[in-house]
């Protein structure tokens, strides 16, 4: 649980590709535990994430040391999507849903930049995340499908490695 928490914090405007390969960085090196990652000041976590190649190191490195501290990995499966998105450092409504999506299997709706293109095709209006959530939750109901499955559809439908493939 805390290592998809580690993967949730690096999945902020990065492809996947990138995040998967700075994941396996800290994997390599051992550093996927809060516990492992409490041991390093924030200067040597900043030069951590700046050789894990992650888009925003300093700032990565700010959110992983105020919430490896602040958040014990066992009260994490305690805290509702509000709780960690009001908690926790660099997490909005997108990171706490994949979170708690996977780790807990709730069914909340990820909207990302590729869901967020479906949902103005299908016509949806709505500017806020719940608005958002709420139409497309609705959409999969109406396909017989969870939130989960339609978004891992339409995101590895369009994810840029399948893109390259066509």
């Amino acid at each position: 649980m805390e290592r998809l928490f580690i993967f949730c914090q690096f999945d902020r405007v990065m492809p996947y590709e990138k995040v998967c390969a700075s994941y396996k960085y800290l994997e390599d090196n051992e550093m996927l535990s809060f516990e492992s990652l409490k041991k390093l000041p924030i200067d040597e976590l900043t030069d951590l994430m700046r050789r894990a190649k992650l888009r925003f190191p300093k700032m990565t490195a700010e959110y992983l040391y105020h919430n490896v501290r602040a958040v014990d990995g066992e009260i994490l499966l305690d805290m509702s999507r509000d709780d960690i998105v009001a908690e926790c450092w660099g997490f909005g409504y997108k990171l706490a849903s994949m979170f708690c999506n996977r780790c807990k299997g709730t069914q909340y709706a990820i909207i990302d930049t590729h869901i967020d293109r479906y949902l103005k095709d299908c016509g949806c209006t709505a500017k806020t995340y719940p608005e958002k959530e709420k139409f497309f939750v609705e959409i999969a109901r109406t396909m017989g499908k969870t939130p989960d499955q339609l978004d891992w559809e339409i995101w590895d439908a369009n994810r840029i490695g399948n893109r390259e493939k066509k």
